[in-house]
């Protein structure tokens, strides 16, 4: 048990020992990766919850597929991507918060 708590404190210190700037970059770094890779498919979903209330015969989309082959045909990769800047702002949030989580657990 003794040995077991001695590992737990080595894994403690060599977390301690990264900078917090250095864990703030990785976080905000993997949260702009995270939020990029995703954004498409957020798009999509947005564009479908947009026209749920209207009748079919006025829906621009059938299902998602049809929503992504549209917005690539009509807008290309940009369509796609239309409102991410609050996005990548919003992801700064996120950084603090894993960097936040990580330092309140080594207390």
């Amino acid at each position: 048990n003794t040995n077991n708590k001695n590992n737990n404190n080595n894994k403690n210190n060599k977390n301690n020992n990264i900078p917090w700037t250095t864990r703030f970059a990785l976080a905000q770094s993997v949260s702009l990766v995270a939020g990029t890779l995703c954004y498409p498919i957020d798009s999509v979903r947005r564009r479908l919850m947009m026209q749920a209330g209207r009748r079919k015969e006025l829906r621009l989309y059938t299902n998602s597929i049809h929503c992504f082959r549209t917005v690539w045909k009509r807008e290309g990769i940009a369509g796609f991507y239309r409102g991410i800047g609050p996005n990548i702002l919003r992801s700064i949030g996120g950084a603090v918060l894993l960097v936040g989580y990580d330092a309140f657990q080594n207390v």
